[in-house]
């Protein structure tokens, strides 16, 4: 038994093998496509509900402190003061 195309051409065994390997090759790479752009909807949907008020903060964990004593300037504070001169408000950011 013997398949040939018109042409005359017979699939050889190493063919054969080099379509397998891409076979499965592209079903990996799909389904590791696939895995990325979840993990890009999944950020998405957490970004956009994401506010500072709802931020933790580790120097508001920590009431401010080092673990040595230190007083430590407070990172939402900062980071408003920096979203403001950026987009005008904290308001404004989110909603962007």
């Amino acid at each position: 038994f013997s398949i040939e195309s018109p042409e005359g051409f017979v699939p050889s065994v190493s063919f054969i093998s080099v379509l397998a390997v891409d076979f499965i090759g592209c079903f990996f790479a799909t389904m590791a496509l696939r895995g990325y752009f979840y993990s890009v909807e999944v950020l998405q949907k957490k970004l956009g509900s994401a506010s500072f008020d709802q931020a933790k903060c580790l120097c508001c964990e920590c009431h401010h402190r080092s673990p040595t004593g230190q007083h430590l300037p407070c990172d939402r504070e900062v980071l408003k003061q920096c979203v403001t001169i950026w987009f005008g408000s904290t308001a404004a950011f989110e909603e962007a």
